[in-house]
């Protein structure tokens, strides 16, 4: 009733004090913190403009009481991070599909074109249609340009499918068995996937190690292997933007 009445009377700096006070208590009961308590202090930081605050509060929230709004606020916060890994970009629309937060045609078209320059037309293609199934992509001033998206990501796709056994086959080294995999993921061949980035990863000499794990672990979390995608996950390092993302992954893997 306090922090309420602290609250209500805009006292927030105080209501942060109480807060974390009260936080601490229900940690040591092993009991969870109201979410009406949480949003309350979320409040508070965002009127003491302490985006920190108000970041880790968000992040409590949707751990403890995950929901599509909690996951749209986050990963549209995460996006607007300064100094976010453009590379990562596409991890970022993946991670706002796995949440059930496509919704308009912007984000669907970023993302397959996303996947198109990433070289993986097809997850552009099943992008596209899960789109155009949604009925949010193929109507209005912008139909013809969708359905030539498609057109073109469908033709890419066919190119690539004629020539990925001979490239698998002659795979030998970390980057070359990390392509591979990006490719199974892309079709969502989640245990081929992560086969090919163990390899990558045995084999060493990436550039990027840190996103090859990261895909790796969402390879595994999407095979239900949860255990494993959680440990990979925690190995996640050398790059901000994907240590975020795999802080993030991990929720949807516990």
């Amino acid at each position: 009733v306090m922090i309420q009445v602290l609250a209500v009377t805009g006292r927030h700096g105080e209501v942060v004090k109480e807060m974390q006070e009260k936080m601490r208590l229900d940690d040591a009961a092993g009991q969870k913190t109201a979410e009406e308590e949480l949003r309350m202090l979320a409040v508070s930081y965002r009127n003491l403009k302490d985006n920190a605050g108000y970041q880790a509060t968000l992040r409590k929230l949707l751990t403890a009481y995950p929901s599509k709004g909690y996951w749209s606020e986050t990963i549209s916060r995460l996006a607007q991070t300064p100094g976010l890994n453009q590379r990562l970009e596409l991890d970022l629309y993946r991670l706002l599909a796995q949440t059930d937060n496509m919704e308009d045609a912007a984000e669907y078209v970023e993302m397959a074109t996303l996947a198109l320059k990433a070289g993986l037309p097809s997850e552009a293609v099943r992008v596209i249609n899960l789109g155009f199934e949604a009925g949010v992509l193929g109507k209005g001033p912008d139909t013809a340009a969708h359905q030539k998206l498609r057109s073109d990501a469908e033709k890419k796709r066919r190119e690539d499918d004629a020539l990925f056994a001979q490239f698998e086959k002659s795979a030998k080294d970390g980057a070359s068995w990390a392509a591979v995999g990006d490719v199974h993921f892309s079709r969502q061949n989640w245990p081929a996937a992560h086969l090919a980035y163990a390899k990558a990863i045995d084999m060493g000499g990436l550039r990027r190690e840190y996103e090859v794990r990261l895909h790796d672990a969402i390879a595994l979390i999407q095979a239900d292997q949860k255990v494993a995608a959680r440990q990979q996950l925690a190995s996640v390092a050398g790059d901000a933007s994907a240590v975020d993302l795999a802080a993030l992954w991990a929720i949807l893997a516990r």
